[in-house]
């Protein structure tokens, strides 16, 4: 709900230009990189369950806090010095909200599938579909639900429904990890070997500097025979071709409602699940390296027809069509994104898989460039 909803809101605040929208994005991603190589470590050499559970909190007390300043902005005056402190603690908090759900998306989304399916690539194909199933199901609710609430309500009433939302959300989110991890004899084990080898590597850590861990972990991420899988996942991500903070923020810009932009995220996500659904028919059928190019090359195909179409046409027909062309390449690009993160999953050892962050840190360090043009550009 706060992904979707914090570049409406910093335009709500600022709506003269997209500069707001384009600095929280560059500070976002500059974050993600530069705590890229804690959190890898801090992940290898945690037991899971604290590890995760960790990042949950970090994440949801970050959210809570940046949606505070948020609502203590939308009172403030355009200009004053508190208002500029209120949207600067917004953004770099918000930016602190990032890297929680970095580590626990690494944490449990990759190690633990890993772990429960033992090897089994057609299991973690189809476990890996389900996970992102959850997921995008959530991306259709909350949108839908920020949406309601800035057109119906106000920006105000949204902004406080995610700060009670994320106030109440993190026990049970914890909670549920606890007993995932007590019903499964796999995870307990695998908590236990974590466990064991934590306090001697957590010792030596504590000790490295900054560029000695991004080093490492680079060199880790280098060597690694997926390496060219995900950078080629690495460079969707550069670009504003998706339903992300700045194509979100841009279409408002262009005058089209929160509702609308929620239900068009809404049909991207059906299409992504739509794109769960078929993926273990495609692993089955093509295996995992045929099924990622498959849905690469039905990603960059949509989105070509896409701007060839949108750009024939005049407004507002053709921010819509941008819309549905956009949707349609959710298929696609959740497709190989289940493929590519599958590769990581089978064919880097678990104990670098942390470490190494892979896609997450490479995407990560490619986006801050397109978004200091943006910046550029929306000054």
């Amino acid at each position: 709900m706060w992904e979707f909803s914090i570049g409406l809101i910093l335009l709500e605040l600022h709506p003269d230009s997209l500069a707001l929208v384009a600095l929280f994005g560059l500070v976002d991603s500059l974050a993600q990189v530069l705590a890229g190589p804690y959190i890898g470590v801090f992940i290898d050499r945690t037991p899971r369950l604290a590890a995760a559970t960790s990042m949950y909190r970090l994440q949801n007390a970050a959210v809570a806090v940046s949606a505070f300043g948020a609502f203590v902005a939308s009172y403030l005056g355009l200009g004053s010095f508190l208002y500029w402190a209120c949207v600067l603690a917004l953004i770099f908090v918000a930016a602190v909200s990032s890297i929680g759900c970095q580590g626990s998306s690494l944490s449990v989304e990759r190690e633990w599938t890993k772990a429960l399916c033992q090897g089994d690539s057609a299991s973690l194909a189809g476990l890996n579909a389900g996970m992102r199933r959850i997921d995008l199901t959530c991306v259709i609710a909350s949108p839908i639900m920020a949406g309601l609430l800035m057109t119906f309500g106000s920006i105000r009433l949204a902004i406080a429904g995610i700060l009670m939302w994320n106030m109440l959300a993190w026990w049970p989110e914890c909670r549920l990890l606890e007993l995932a991890q007590q019903l499964s004899p796999v995870l307990r084990e695998q908590e236990l070997a974590a466990a064991s080898e934590e306090e001697p590597k957590m010792s030596v850590e504590a000790v490295r500097s900054f560029v000695a861990k991004s080093g490492e972990a680079w060199a880790v991420y280098r060597s690694q025979a997926v390496f060219p899988a995900a950078v080629a996942l690495a460079l969707l991500y550069l670009s504003v071709l998706s339903f992300g903070l700045l194509m979100t923020a841009y279409l408002k810009w262009r005058g089209m409602l929160e509702t609308t932009l929620s239900l068009y995220r809404a049909a991207g996500a059906l299409a992504g699940i739509g794109a769960t659904l078929c993926f273990p028919g495609l692993h089955a059928k093509l295996g995992l390296d045929g099924a990622g190019a498959w849905s690469i090359g039905l990603q960059w195909g949509s989105l070509a027809l896409t701007l060839i179409m949108s750009s024939a046409l005049a407004q507002p027909a053709g921010m819509h069509v941008l819309a549905w062309g956009l949707v349609a390449s959710r298929f696609g690009l959740w497709a190989f994104d289940l493929a590519v993160s599958q590769m990581l999953q089978e064919r880097v050892p678990s104990e670098q898989l942390g470490a190494a962050l892979l896609s997450s840190i490479m995407d990560t360090f490619l986006t801050p460039l397109l978004n200091a043009l943006l910046l550029a550009a929306g000054t």
